[in-house]
């Protein structure tokens, strides 16, 4: 009996650096931009609910105590800030990721079949993404390209052979 062995080939976070990269620094620059934002909107919202406490007449005694739970109330707004941010920056870097991969990997793969073709280590075949992939059309126009020029068959995809 014959067995066959598996090679597998250890995934890569980037298969295509040149376009990956690129759609990365755009997610980290608007995950900056987006936490940026929201930290300043929070420091203004807690500095404004602070003043309007400081308003109030407080008697010596309760002064102390509204001083205590403001500094308080910052660090605990800080707290759940540290969180947020946290949060927002793994989700949209995982964002980043999936979609760059949907984008790059595509492309990576085109790459590499004309690559292969041109140096005649493959044979013509069709091509086919993942399914949430972009850029289905461009493999349909290319496999209705390679089947008009008999490249491959139009019953079955397959390599076109003489006979």
């Amino acid at each position: 009996m014959k067995t066959t062995k598996h090679h597998y080939k250890r995934k890569e976070v980037f298969s295509n650096p040149a376009v990956q990269s690129r759609i990365m620094i755009t997610f980290l620059f608007l995950t900056l931009l987006f936490v940026i934002t929201n930290f300043f909107i929070s420091q203004r919202l807690l500095s404004a609910i602070s003043s309007q406490i400081m308003k109030l007449p407080l008697s010596p005694e309760n002064s102390t105590d509204a001083i205590i739970i403001m500094s308080q109330q910052g660090s605990t707004t800080l707290i759940q800030m540290g969180v947020f941010i946290f949060l927002s920056v793994f989700v949209m870097l995982m964002s980043g990721i999936i979609l760059s991969h949907r984008i790059g990997g595509p492309i990576y793969q085109l790459h590499k079949y004309f690559d292969d073709m041109s140096e005649n280590k493959i044979k013509p075949r069709k091509i086919v993404f993942r399914k949430n992939d972009f850029f289905h059309e461009l493999t349909d126009s290319f496999n209705k390209f390679q089947v008009s020029q008999k490249i491959l068959n139009d019953d079955n995809n397959s390599l076109k052979t003489d006979n």
